[in-house]
């Protein structure tokens, strides 16, 4: 499942060179409730999980270094995992 937590929030916003309240503009939200989510006091909601997630860049694409194939298996079965939970919470179809 694609979890966003605050230390993905914090690298989202710094990556942009946003303060917590340019983030916060960009969400709808305020700066308080931004620094929350960093701090895990509270967690964002789907609808601002889904805005966020907006936000973040693609995925990169994974090299396949590793000779097992079952552990090669484990790493495309969890990548399509994540591509279909950042597909629903985008609100597209799966």
């Amino acid at each position: 499942m694609l979890t966003i937590d605050g230390r993905r929030i914090k690298a989202l916003r710094a990556a942009n060179g946003w303060t917590q309240a340019d983030l916060a503009k960009h969400l709808g939200t305020d700066a308080v409730t931004v620094s929350r989510w960093e701090r895990g006091v509270s967690h964002p909601r789907p609808s601002a999980a889904k805005r966020i997630a907006a936000l973040l860049p693609p995925p990169k694409p994974r090299a396949w270094f590793a000779a097992d194939p079952e552990i090669r298996l484990r790493e495309l079965d969890r990548a399509l995992r994540e591509q279909r939970e950042l597909k629903r919470m985008m609100g597209e179809p799966g």
